[in-house]
């Protein structure tokens, strides 16, 4: 069966299982991500916006800007890079809070994995 595969195990990473076929679907392109993402709780609320600049801040790594009028709680993320692992989009924090794992959905929107605690969605405006 071709996918991808996400196992769980208590006090455990996250661990991805994917075929070859799989992986070269879901290839995702820098170019694809740049400019302005909404982040939000449910979809159709925006809380705070996102720009993933291709400024270069680390190895493998682009600037992201927040945007105006940002909720206090994502604010205080302060996401300062992002960059592309395993089809998925990493943003890391300013804040030394742990960095945020975003994979692609069906709709062309991004989620927060793995999904514990409150939901976080990343999609265009």
């Amino acid at each position: 069966a071709a996918g991808t595969y996400e196992a769980l195990r208590e006090g455990d990473g996250v661990s991805f299982i994917a075929t070859p076929t799989a992986l070269q679907e879901d290839e995702v392109h820098p170019e694809e991500m740049l400019g302005e993402w909404d982040l939000s709780r449910a979809a159709g609320t925006p809380l705070c916006r996102w720009i993933f600049t291709d400024a270069p801040v680390a190895t493998a790594a682009f600037a992201v800007r927040v945007g105006p009028g940002c909720e206090p709680g994502l604010a205080a993320f302060t996401p300062i890079a992002w960059r592309l692992e395993g089809g998925n989009v990493l943003v890391t924090s300013g804040s030394g809070a742990s960095t945020l794992r975003f994979a692609r959905q069906e709709d062309g929107g991004w989620a927060k994995v793995p999904e514990r605690g409150r939901p976080l969605l990343m999609s265009r405006p």
